[in-house]
């Protein structure tokens, strides 16, 4: 998601649109105002037709994003893809009601959407169009409001009933998983859920072959993939939930000391093989610097910068005691490759991506029984 633009915030949530979401309004412009026999003005309402759909996606999105904020659960951001948007939340909670509510948020916000429309048709006396294909066009070729009104209520339904259907990552599968997960664990659920998911996907990839429908042989493959990534990530999850951070924890990493100049820091760091080096003062950790922090660093038109005064990237630290599953979760929820380890104000050393890539190679390979590496000794290098 990093290739998005950003458009506006709401309530604490950037609102981005991906480089490729202007691919959809060429469809639109092709599909109302070539297919569609409108010409130019033709492309124009097509385009406008698709934007007004984009906020119906943006509201459902808004759904969920406000339910996981009502139970603390941090959203970076929504992302408005060509196939639709994404909110991307920092963690799912484990808590079934919790993750039920936040899931089905969504639809509640497009059942909502289609009651407001509803009054508004009564009110205005349009036909909704429930009886016939949502087309913008009529036969003549005009352009009708109440054909665009009728567009944009179907296509909510139709939204509202494929979120719907229970299977991973959709909102139907993840509300179906909250229910298993009140009567079986959460990483039984995840599994149960995501199995069923994969054979509804299944039978639509085999009905859009044997229709020659690629559309629904591309959504079979999406919801296939949503719940295999699913399945796989619960299982990785459960996996270094099983291992304590004590257990693996990198030692024997180098100290930089907050009053040593950014130029003397440089030069010790050359010598070790690490990327990140914890900075103290005194015998309490004050941060963790890596190697390109410091790199930059190094062009401050003063020679005489110690570490101290640097402005260091804010990490969260991690305690003996927490799992591997909660380190996962701050380096990805950061953006970072390594976390400080910190007993009693103390640096005792370092998680980094690959001690977990390690620890999930040896235990996928060996789960029953998985083997802890022993770490070196503690060391400092003075500067």
């Amino acid at each position: 998601m990093s290739r998005s633009l950003r458009l506006w915030t709401i309530r604490d949530i950037d609102i981005k649109v991906h480089i490729t979401f202007p691919l959809i309004l060429l469809w639109a412009a092709f599909q109302f105002g070539v297919m569609g026999t409108g010409g130019i003005g033709g492309a124009v309402v097509g385009i406008f037709a698709i934007l007004i759909l984009f906020v119906i996606v943006l509201l459902h999105e808004l759904g969920h994003s406000l339910a996981a904020q009502h139970y603390h659960v941090e959203v970076k951001q929504i992302v408005l893809l060509p196939i639709g948007g994404v909110a991307q939340l920092t963690r799912i909670p484990e808590n079934p009601k919790q993750e039920f509510m936040i899931a089905v948020a969504g639809p509640v916000a497009n059942v909502l959407i289609a009651l407001l429309m509803i009054i508004v048709s009564l009110g205005a006396g349009l036909d909704l169009g429930l009886t016939r294909a949502p087309l913008v066009f009529q036969g003549s070729g005009l352009i009708r409001v109440e054909s665009i009104f009728n567009y944009v209520f179907i296509s909510n339904l139709i939204i509202l009933a494929f979120n719907l259907i229970p299977a991973f990552p959709l909102d139907g599968g993840r509300m179906f998983r909250a229910l298993l997960a009140t009567r079986l664990s959460y990483a039984r659920a995840t599994v149960t859920a995501g199995a069923i998911g994969q054979g509804l996907a299944i039978l639509l990839g085999v009905w859009g072959a044997l229709n020659f429908n690629l559309i629904w042989i591309f959504i079979a493959l999406f919801i296939y993939v949503g719940a295999s990534q699913e399945r796989r990530s619960i299982r990785i999850r459960s996996l270094l939930a099983r291992v304590k951070v004590s257990q693996v924890y990198s030692q024997g990493i180098p100290y930089l000391f907050a009053n040593s100049t950014v130029k003397l820091a440089l030069d010790v760091a050359r010598q070790t093989p690490h990327s990140h080096f914890p900075v103290i003062e005194g015998d309490k950790y004050v941060g963790l610097i890596s190697w390109e922090e410091l790199i930059d660093a190094m062009k401050i038109p003063r020679s005489d910068v110690v570490l101290g005064e640097l402005q260091m990237k804010e990490r969260p630290t991690l305690q003996l005691q927490d799992d591997l599953s909660e380190a996962q979760r701050l380096m990805e929820d950061h953006e970072l490759t390594a976390l400080p380890v910190i007993d009693s104000g103390r640096f005792m050393g370092l998680i980094s991506v690959r001690v977990i890539e390690e620890v999930l190679r040896t235990t996928m390979s060996q789960p029953k029984h998985p083997h802890i590496r022993q770490q070196p000794s503690d060391s400092r290098i003075n500067s």
